[in-house]
């Protein structure tokens, strides 16, 4: 099997298995960039563990795990055709097709780090290196940010969003069986 088809397989199914999830926590994770108080309390237990526990904290880091591979995919697959339009008169289709690789292009840079500082929490804690973990998180949470870069890494968290909706409309083809 040629490289590129094992990427764009292992991609699809990457993505199907974990778009919801990612999503969920782009959702929240651009909540929580701007809430504060009883709403940051009711928004951060979902984008941790999507409010059900240890569970799932261990799907949210899989799927956490799995964007960082998306990502890595997605700059592959996207090489090819190199989009940085979006047709909108090839029809809807088309149109989110690009939607997803022009979103994915753009996030790239920030929505790997997010992902990537996300895993980092798990590992360096404030024991083991506290000037690390306190760079870590205030990457991951835009911490003491100021408005225009918190609007940018809001914007980051809803590409996870855009392209876990996205990723599962290219994927539905009507009449499949």
């Amino acid at each position: 099997m040629p490289l590129r088809q094992l990427v764009l397989i292992t991609h699809r199914w990457l993505g199907l298995s974990t778009g919801l999830i990612l999503a969920i926590a782009g959702a929240t994770g651009t909540v929580l960039v701007f809430a504060t108080g009883r709403l940051r309390g009711l928004t951060g237990p979902v984008h941790e563990a999507l409010a059900v526990g240890r569970i799932g904290a261990m799907v949210v880091l899989a799927a956490t795990v799995a964007a960082v591979l998306l990502e890595a995919g997605g700059v592959y697959l996207w090489w090819r055709r190199k989009v940085f339009t979006v047709e909108t008169r090839f029809g809807w289709r088309r149109m989110v097709n690009d939607l997803h690789h022009l979103t994915g292009l753009a996030g790239l840079l920030l929505m790997l780090m997010l992902a990537v500082t996300a895993l980092l929490m798990r590992v360096v804690t404030p024991e083991s290196n506290p000037w690390l973990r306190d760079v870590i998180v205030d990457l991951h949470t835009t911490r003491d940010y100021g408005w225009a870069l918190k609007t940018l890494i809001g914007l980051a968290s809803l590409g996870f969003v855009v392209q876990g909706v996205t990723g599962v409309v290219m994927w539905w083809k009507p009449g499949r069986r």
